[in-house]
């Protein structure tokens, strides 16, 4: 047996190795358990139970059932803070020898070519795990762009997939996790397509607090405390210019910089597709499986135009919303992904979420009030007869189906259109491009209504042009009415009508 500095390791030779303990059993008396260090691996024998963690082992080389094995002769297990340096340096060393793919982005741009260190050392952070056997758990967003995202990621490794369904990683969530994490060694957690806000804050620093390592994926803008809680934070909005240095000149030392500063829209890239990116740097591509259509459909859920999609794409997109509007299925992305294969299931999902929208739409007329403010042409519509909960389509959904209606009449005027839809304790938000030129931006919108009413409106964010706010029920006419006084305040109205 060889050790990886090319030195020769014998029968009966007697060894010590501090590691990370893994899949430690009892079997007809005997302890029997993994340990790696990050570069060497040993099937350890013990007589008294070797337990998950760190650990220093010492004992003698043999042989076991045709395979090399440690025969334990002390065990010293470590704990607190030397445990989790220990294991902090275990995982850097391991991760110094995993090869990353260098490859083009599916999308080449300044925000994508600066992002690509970020994406590399997301491929490595989970890359690193698998290879040292640590638990990693996935929480993804509920929608076409968490899905798609989701199916990339774990194709690239075995995680818990376990599906959100609100936009903010709150305590509640983190003390499920904490259960399901408790008992395993440094575990790595990913947080896909949400997560990004401070609201989600305190969630996360439970994470944090108990060992694991956090790696937040996202394209909603961000607050602050994400990038100090987090691992690593993934995201268009906050780019470094160490790569583009030739276009930027901010002096000798790397800085920070919103995505704003750069080119495009960093909502336009999203997590979906950046997961896909991550796991195309970790080595998936379209030869071992068909990662590149993800990135496609993820752009089609988000309606992004960073790539070109087709109606195949949308459609994709749309029955994966369709069946995450049902469901929280655990880890069982595979059904997500066999629905996709089979035509006439596929089909008949597809031909009922169209119908199910065009239906609420065809309602929608009884309930929307249509007003101009300033010259920015305002929607609202009363969400809470024609959106049932837990079911399709969402709140979200009719209201875009309400906005691409009558962005269509307004797109040809160049007119700013807000479409505000309320009811069943949140108020959601679809914006224009000619709005936001005149500073009307959706998340804009929901952070001056948590000011102007902080004891109803409670979480919420978004993009420039989505977002939603949840508020207390019974009060969400009110917040709509101060989300129009708020336009007219951002576009200068004096007049209140």
């Amino acid at each position: 047996m060889h050790r990886s500095d090319g030195m020769m390791l014998g029968e009966g030779q007697e060894i010590e190795i501090t590691g990370i303990i893994m899949r430690s059993q009892m079997i007809r008396g005997q302890s029997i358990a993994t340990i790696t260090n990050g570069n060497e691996t040993y099937k350890v024998i013990g007589k008294e139970p070797l337990a998950n963690g760190i650990a220093k082992v010492s004992g003698i080389l043999g042989e076991s059932e045709g395979e090399t094995v440690l025969y334990a002769n002390s065990v010293e297990t470590i704990f607190g803070d030397l445990a989790k340096n220990e294991c902090k340096k275990i995982a850097e060393g391991a991760g110094k020898t995993i090869p990353i793919m260098d490859i083009e982005p599916l999308v080449t741009d300044e925000i994508m070519n600066a992002l690509k260190p970020k994406i590399a050392e997301a491929a490595r952070k989970i890359l690193t795990a698998r290879k040292l056997g640590r638990f990693i758990l996935l929480r993804f967003h509920g929608d076409a762009d968490g899905v798609s995202g989701a199916m990339a990621l774990t194709k690239l490794c075995r995680m818990y997939a376990i599906q959100q369904n609100s936009a903010v990683y709150s305590v509640k969530d983190a003390m499920k996790d904490l259960a399901q994490i408790h008992y395993e060694t440094m575990p790595l957690v990913i947080i896909l397509d949400f997560g990004s806000s401070d609201e989600s804050a305190e969630g996360i620093q439970l994470l944090k607090a108990s060992g694991a390592e956090v790696l937040v994926i996202d394209h909603h803008p961000c607050g602050e405390k994400i990038k100090k809680n987090s691992d690593l934070f993934v995201s268009p909005w906050i780019v470094d210019d160490a790569q583009n240095a030739e276009h930027e000149t901010f002096g000798p030392e790397p800085k920070t910089l919103n995505a704003k500063q750069k080119t495009g829209d960093p909502s336009q890239y999203p997590a979906g597709y950046l997961a896909v990116e991550v796991a195309r740097a970790g080595g998936l591509n379209n030869e071992n499986y068909e990662v590149e259509p993800l990135s496609r459909i993820s752009c089609a859920g988000d309606k992004s135009g960073i790539m070109k999609i087709d109606e195949k794409d949308k459609e994709r997109a749309l029955v994966l919303d369709y069946m995450a509007s049902y469901s929280g299925f655990g880890n069982n992305l595979d059904f997500y992904e066999n629905i996709m294969k089979k035509p006439e299931l596929f089909q008949s999902m597809l031909l009922q979420a169209k119908e199910k929208i065009e239906q609420i739409y065809e309602s929608v007329g009884k309930t929307a009030k249509i007003t101009e403010e300033s010259g920015i042409k305002i929607v609202s519509i009363d969400l809470e007869k024609l959106a049932k909960k837990h079911e399709f389509p969402s709140k979200g959904k009719i209201a875009t189906r309400v906005f691409e209606s009558t962005q269509h009449e307004c797109s040809n005027t160049g007119k700013p259109l807000v479409v505000i839809g309320y009811g069943g304790g949140s108020v959601v938000f679809r914006v224009n491009e000619d709005a936001v030129a005149r500073g009307i931006e959706a998340n804009r919108i929901i952070e001056q209504i948590k000011e102007s009413m902080p004891d109803f409106a409670e979480t919420g964010g978004g993009h420039a042009k989505a977002a939603s706010v949840r508020v207390r029920d019974g009060f969400e006419q009110n917040v709509a009415k101060e989300a129009v006084e708020i336009i007219k305040r951002l576009v200068g109205s004096k007049s209140i009508s």
